[in-house]
Order: structure tokens, then sequence, then C-alpha cells
């Protein structure tokens, strides 16, 4: 983790708070807590990375699209399925604008989109589920 830290600490000084390099430093640092497990440390270098991609490339650019694809992927790690999905269909629908049909980009987030749409299904099933058999033990 020192050296993530280093890495961004020297790209702020380097290029300044808003760069898109800054961005992938906070990005790589955010992917190194969430496979810690810190979950509460990387969702702000997550939200930062997605602020600076947007106000340099500005909405609808492929970096954004990965940004949000790494953030839904971070929701989804937390079972927040809902989030992810809106995340998700969000970087689709850039990378459709932004790149030609037959792109792989757009097929490997078309995919993400459809196992995080599974999830949130099997989710909503299993509340739904949990929700009935409460109801069940009430009417005895």
């Amino acid at each position: 983790r020192p050296l993530y830290e280093r890495a961004l600490a020297l790209d702020e000084k380097v290029y300044g708070a808003n760069h898109p390099d800054v961005a992938g430093s906070l990005n790589n640092l955010a992917l190194l807590h969430k496979s810690l497990g810190d979950y509460a440390a990387a969702h702000p270098l997550y939200e930062r990375a997605l602020a600076i991609y947007e106000t340099v490339y500005g909405a609808d650019h492929p970096s954004v699209a990965t940004s949000l694809n790494n953030l839904a992927v971070f929701h989804a790690y937390q079972d927040n399925f809902a989030e992810a999905q809106r995340l998700m269909q969000r970087a689709v629908a850039i990378l459709e604008r932004a790149l030609p049909a037959n792109h792989p980009n757009i097929q490997t987030a078309r995919a993400s989109l459809a196992a995080i749409a599974a999830k949130l299904r099997e989710q909503k099933r299993q509340s739904l589920g949990d929700i009935a058999a409460k109801l069940g033990k009430f009417k005895k």
C-alpha cells in the first residue's frame, strides 16, 4: 500500500490534483483497498477517480465508462447490485456511443451488466422469500 500511496502523491505533485494520471493512481489504490476488504477506504478513491475523468474528459468518454465499471464492480462486491446495475448501465451506454458497435469492450461491459442484473434478480427473490417466510410465521 505505501507504494501506491507514494505513486499517488507523486502524481498529484507533478500533474496536479485533477489529472488523468492521478485518477489512474486513485483507481489502483482503490483496487488494492477493495482487495484487502477495506471498502470504506476504497469507495472515496473510486468516486474521486470518476470525478476527475468526468471533469477532464466529459461525461461520455470511454475512460469515464471504465471508471464507472470499476465503481460498479466495487458495489457488486458489497452485494449492492442495484447501484452496481445503475453504474454499469451508464458505462454500457457511454461505450455504445463512443466505440464501434462490435468493439470488445462493449461486449465485456454488456456481459458484466447481465451478470449484475442476474445477481440483482436473485437478491430480490431471496428478499421476497425472506419476507414470505416471516409473514408465514405470523399467520400461525
